[in-house]
């Protein structure tokens, strides 16, 4: 399976999970709507940026993300990014 079905497919599991609306999604994210349906349906690929505010808008730890079908490993500078953006996120 391709890496962005892959993440779609999870990003759209995890939304299910929480059962909310694509633009719910959106907006807890600061994304687009379309740009949410865009990743779910593999067109896009969302930057870590994007991936990471997606996860905190589930309240799903990015590390878990995916499960079994797609696996993000935060180590070393990958983590620290995530450190700084979580401690960014608490400040606003």
């Amino acid at each position: 399976m391709e890496l962005e079905k892959a993440i779609g497919d999870e990003l759209r599991a995890c939304r299910h999970r929480k059962k909310i609306s694509q633009e719910q999604l959106g907006f807890d994210a600061s994304v687009h709507r379309t740009y949410v349906s865009l990743i779910e349906r593999g067109v896009k690929s969302p930057t870590l940026v994007v991936l990471f505010r997606l996860c905190q808008a589930l309240d799903v730890p990015p590390a878990k993300f995916g499960g079994h079908r797609v696996e993000i490993r935060l180590d070393g500078l990958g983590q620290n990014h995530y450190d700084r953006y979580q401690a960014r996120c608490q400040n606003l």
